[in-house]
């Protein structure tokens, strides 16, 4: 990818973001970009070909995030830390909202989000069954329950606003929030400390 181009996907992408996919125009994105109109449809036949590379931007750069979460060597706990925390950040950056208004007018895009959403349920697997190998999970928990409690648990946090506003504005009730849902299905209090303790940094 060549820097002009990058960059008028970022730009696109800001402006997306700040007034809505449907209320910018191939002109606006040429002007934020600092770029001719001609030097943007030499990269952009249209404005649904421009979407459609910034729906796969989006998601490639989220899928880079979860892979860099499966291949990590930290500990088991830390590394459902950062599952969460890539998971969460998808959302505060405006990223997850900006593909699902995407998918609503590319199959194209629609099609990438789900191969995305089938990774990230994927390495959640992996790291939930390497926990009930390494015996981390309550007993009484099977795979598939403790993959719907956290999966509910991201989904809610996609789709209730006031919810996440308070989960990123307040950080003691973020705290215990954390400990109070990582506590319902890890065994001991050790793997709620060492979540509790780890910031994602």
């Amino acid at each position: 990818m060549t820097r002009i181009r990058e960059d008028i996907l970022n730009k696109a992408i800001a402006l997306f973001l700040q007034q809505g996919v449907w209320n910018v125009s191939m002109d606006e994105i040429a002007a934020y970009a600092d770029v001719s109109k001609m030097t943007l449809y030499k990269y952009f036949d249209d404005k649904t070909g421009l979407l459609e590379q910034v729906g796969y931007a989006i998601v490639t750069h989220a899928q880079s995030g979860f892979l860099h979460v499966e291949d990590s060597e930290m500990t088991l706990t830390a590394r459902m830390a950062d599952f969460l925390t890539e998971a969460a950040t998808f959302v505060d950056n405006g990223y997850y909202q900006l593909c699902i208004d995407l998918c609503e007018k590319s199959d194209k895009i629609q099609k990438a989000f789900t191969i995305f959403k089938r990774a990230q349920e994927r390495i959640l697997g992996e790291l939930i069954e390497e926990g009930i190998v390494q015996h981390r999970f309550k007993p009484e928990l099977d795979s598939r329950m403790i993959f719907d409690y956290i999966n509910m648990g991201i989904a809610y946090y996609e789709n209730h606003a006031p919810y996440r506003e308070q989960m990123t504005k307040d950080l003691d009730f973020r705290d215990r929030m954390m400990r109070f849902l990582v506590g319902n299905i890890f065994l001991d209090d050790a793997s709620v400390l060492e979540y509790g303790e780890y910031d994602g940094t």
